[in-house]
Protein backbone atom coordinates (compact mmCIF):
# COMPACT_ATOMS: atom_id res chain seq x y z
CA UNK A 1 0.00 0.00 0.00
CA UNK A 2 1.42 3.40 -0.62
CA UNK A 3 0.50 6.23 1.70
CA UNK A 4 0.78 9.78 1.48
CA UNK A 5 -0.07 12.79 4.12
CA UNK A 6 0.23 16.28 3.27
CA UNK A 7 -0.67 18.92 5.31
CA UNK A 8 -1.38 22.88 4.05
CA UNK A 9 -2.87 26.36 5.07
CA UNK A 10 -5.20 28.11 2.49
CA UNK A 11 -6.75 31.48 3.42
CA UNK A 12 -10.29 31.04 3.29
CA UNK A 13 -12.56 30.12 6.54
CA UNK A 14 -12.85 26.34 7.97
CA UNK A 15 -16.70 26.76 6.47
CA UNK A 16 -15.68 27.98 2.73
CA UNK A 17 -13.58 25.79 2.72
CA UNK A 18 -14.64 22.52 4.21
CA UNK A 19 -17.80 23.57 1.08
CA UNK A 20 -15.63 24.03 -1.77
CA UNK A 21 -13.44 20.61 -0.65
CA UNK A 22 -16.96 18.42 -0.22
CA UNK A 23 -18.79 19.39 -3.25
CA UNK A 24 -17.20 17.12 -5.30
CA UNK A 25 -17.99 19.07 -8.62
CA UNK A 26 -15.14 21.53 -7.83
CA UNK A 27 -12.12 18.11 -8.44
CA UNK A 28 -12.50 19.29 -12.00
CA UNK A 29 -10.69 22.55 -10.90
CA UNK A 30 -7.69 20.46 -8.82
CA UNK A 31 -8.24 17.15 -9.68
CA UNK A 32 -5.74 15.75 -12.12
CA UNK A 33 -7.07 14.83 -15.30
CA UNK A 34 -10.49 14.95 -13.74
CA UNK A 35 -12.82 16.40 -16.45
CA UNK A 36 -15.95 16.11 -15.29
CA UNK A 37 -17.77 15.28 -11.62
CA UNK A 38 -21.55 14.39 -11.07
CA UNK A 39 -23.38 13.85 -8.18
CA UNK A 40 -25.58 10.59 -8.08
CA UNK A 41 -27.52 11.25 -4.91
CA UNK A 42 -27.32 9.74 -2.09
CA UNK A 43 -27.70 5.80 -3.20
CA UNK A 44 -25.31 4.20 -0.57
CA UNK A 45 -26.59 2.81 2.58
CA UNK A 46 -25.64 5.71 5.13
CA UNK A 47 -27.36 8.60 2.84
CA UNK A 48 -24.00 10.52 1.87
CA UNK A 49 -23.40 11.85 -1.52
CA UNK A 50 -21.50 9.88 -4.24
CA UNK A 51 -20.00 11.51 -7.22
CA UNK A 52 -19.52 9.89 -10.85
CA UNK A 53 -15.95 11.26 -12.03
CA UNK A 54 -14.33 11.08 -15.07
CA UNK A 55 -10.85 10.90 -15.88
CA UNK A 56 -9.26 11.45 -19.16
CA UNK A 57 -6.12 10.39 -20.51
CA UNK A 58 -5.78 10.92 -23.78
CA UNK A 59 -8.52 9.73 -26.41
CA UNK A 60 -9.84 7.54 -23.49
CA UNK A 61 -12.28 8.63 -20.73
CA UNK A 62 -12.57 6.17 -17.34
CA UNK A 63 -15.30 6.91 -15.07
CA UNK A 64 -15.58 5.95 -11.47
CA UNK A 65 -17.76 6.41 -8.48
CA UNK A 66 -16.15 8.08 -5.78
CA UNK A 67 -18.22 7.35 -2.24
CA UNK A 68 -18.68 9.00 1.08
CA UNK A 69 -17.72 6.74 3.75
CA UNK A 70 -17.61 9.63 6.68
CA UNK A 71 -18.82 12.86 7.17
CA UNK A 72 -18.36 15.40 9.62
CA UNK A 73 -19.31 18.59 9.16
CA UNK A 74 -16.46 21.50 8.91
CA UNK A 75 -13.96 18.25 10.11
CA UNK A 76 -12.80 15.63 8.63
CA UNK A 77 -14.62 13.35 5.21
CA UNK A 78 -13.65 10.17 4.27
CA UNK A 79 -14.12 9.14 0.47
CA UNK A 80 -12.99 5.94 -1.28
CA UNK A 81 -13.18 4.40 -5.06
CA UNK A 82 -11.95 1.03 -6.73
CA UNK A 83 -11.30 -0.09 -9.90
CA UNK A 84 -9.64 -2.90 -11.36
CA UNK A 85 -6.59 -1.42 -11.12
CA UNK A 86 -6.62 0.24 -7.90
CA UNK A 87 -8.73 0.90 -4.47
CA UNK A 88 -8.15 4.78 -2.88
CA UNK A 89 -9.14 5.83 0.08
CA UNK A 90 -8.67 9.76 0.67
CA UNK A 91 -8.92 11.10 4.18
CA UNK A 92 -9.67 15.02 4.21
CA UNK A 93 -9.10 16.89 7.81
CA UNK A 94 -10.34 20.28 8.17
CA UNK A 95 -8.56 22.58 11.31
CA UNK A 96 -9.03 26.11 12.33
CA UNK A 97 -5.76 28.23 12.26
CA UNK A 98 -5.20 31.67 13.05
CA UNK A 99 -4.20 32.30 9.41
CA UNK A 100 -6.91 30.52 7.51
CA UNK A 101 -7.84 26.22 7.55
CA UNK A 102 -5.43 23.96 7.94
CA UNK A 103 -5.96 20.69 5.59
CA UNK A 104 -4.98 17.46 5.98
CA UNK A 105 -5.28 15.11 3.36
CA UNK A 106 -3.70 11.20 3.53
CA UNK A 107 -4.22 9.29 0.27
CA UNK A 108 -4.35 5.22 0.70
CA UNK A 109 -3.24 3.55 -2.51
CA UNK A 110 -3.52 -0.32 -2.83
CA UNK A 111 -2.36 -1.68 -6.19
CA UNK A 112 -4.86 -4.87 -7.22
CA UNK A 113 -2.88 -7.92 -8.54
CA UNK A 114 -0.49 -8.10 -10.55
CA UNK A 115 0.42 -4.75 -10.51
CA UNK A 116 0.95 -4.58 -6.98
CA UNK A 117 4.38 -6.57 -8.01
CA UNK A 118 4.93 -2.92 -9.35
CA UNK A 119 4.35 -0.87 -6.57
CA UNK A 120 7.48 0.40 -6.27
CA UNK A 121 7.35 1.50 -9.95
CA UNK A 122 4.27 3.29 -9.72
CA UNK A 123 5.24 4.90 -5.95
CA UNK A 124 6.52 7.96 -6.93
CA UNK A 125 3.86 8.51 -9.57
CA UNK A 126 1.23 8.62 -7.63
CA UNK A 127 2.81 10.82 -4.38
CA UNK A 128 3.59 13.25 -7.18
CA UNK A 129 -0.20 13.63 -9.03
CA UNK A 130 -1.12 13.74 -4.92
CA UNK A 131 1.28 16.38 -4.56
CA UNK A 132 0.36 18.63 -7.75
CA UNK A 133 -3.66 18.03 -7.03
CA UNK A 134 -3.55 19.26 -3.45
CA UNK A 135 -1.03 22.35 -4.62
CA UNK A 136 -3.81 22.92 -7.27
CA UNK A 137 -5.98 22.76 -4.34
CA UNK A 138 -4.00 25.13 -1.75
CA UNK A 139 -4.15 27.66 -5.07
CA UNK A 140 -7.70 27.68 -5.59
CA UNK A 141 -8.37 28.63 -2.05
CA UNK A 142 -5.92 30.75 -1.78
CA UNK A 143 -7.00 34.57 -2.00
CA UNK A 144 -4.40 36.67 -3.68
CA UNK A 145 -2.96 39.38 -1.23
CA UNK A 146 -3.56 37.42 2.16
CA UNK A 147 -1.41 37.60 4.45
CA UNK A 148 -1.58 33.79 5.49
CA UNK A 149 1.52 31.89 4.85
CA UNK A 150 1.16 29.58 1.67
CA UNK A 151 2.53 26.42 4.14
CA UNK A 152 2.80 22.98 2.32
CA UNK A 153 4.17 20.18 4.19
CA UNK A 154 4.59 16.18 2.79
CA UNK A 155 4.69 13.98 5.19
CA UNK A 156 5.85 10.45 3.68
CA UNK A 157 4.73 7.33 5.98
Amino acid sequence: MITTTVTFLVSYSLDETFRFVADFRNLVHWGDRVTDANPIFFQNDYNLPIYELFYAFGPFKLKTNYETKEWKQNSRMIMETNNSFIDLRDIYTFQNSEKGTKITFTNHSKLKFPYNLLEWFFDSGIRERIYREMRQLQNCLYESGSKAPKHFQVIRI
